[in-house]
């Protein structure tokens, strides 16, 4: 930048003053929504040109004021509940230059599996066991799996031939993709 300056008496002055306009750090990432009991993976880029990348720091949105700082190419965080939330990503280089990234993220529910049994113990004439599915979720909706006989009904009986201790699980999973295993 240059200035010239003309005096009343006709006289000129030159200032010049070099000025240095750096580049913004460009920050993207991708991810993908999880469920409650996995970790949020975010993994992320910065474009600097030909500038020098300084930290990228996250601000996790949980309610609780935690951050973090990365250099790896990544995040991981696992959030405490179900829920949406919002988390920012701030990138910045060497000259205190930054990039500001909002995201919103959607934690899912996961069931809780829960097998319901009258009798559990039973003689092995005329044994008949009837169990039941007694499963929850916060949120959202969930289709079930038994292992015998790969029902999907929300009770079943079932009568063992042969005497000795069995195992019946039950397989939950949510509207989200999120799964739960009872084992009785």
């Amino acid at each position: 930048i240059s200035q010239i300056i003309k005096s009343n008496f006709g006289c000129y002055d030159t200032l010049t003053k070099k000025i240095d306009i750096y580049p913004k750090p460009i920050t993207l990432s991708t991810f993908q929504n999880v469920c409650s009991y996995d970790s949020l993976l975010i993994p992320y880029q910065v474009n600097v040109g030909t500038d020098t990348f300084k930290r990228i720091k996250i601000y996790w949105g949980n309610g609780d004021s935690s951050s973090s700082n990365s250099d790896s190419g990544r995040f991981s965080y696992l959030y405490p509940n179900a829920g949406t939330y919002f988390f920012t990503m701030v990138s910045e280089n060497i000259h205190q230059c930054t990039d500001t990234l909002f995201q919103k993220i959607e934690i899912h529910p996961v069931p809780t599996s829960k097998i319901y049994t009258i009798d559990t113990a039973q003689c092995f004439n005329g044994n008949l066991f009837s169990l039941a599915d007694s499963s929850q979720i916060i949120a959202g909706s969930y289709h079930r799996k038994w292992s015998y006989l790969s029902d999907t009904a929300s009770q079943i009986q079932i009568n063992y031939s042969v005497e000795g201790a069995y195992s019946v699980s039950l397989y939950t999973v949510s509207d989200s993709g999120c799964i739960d295993t009872a084992v009785q």
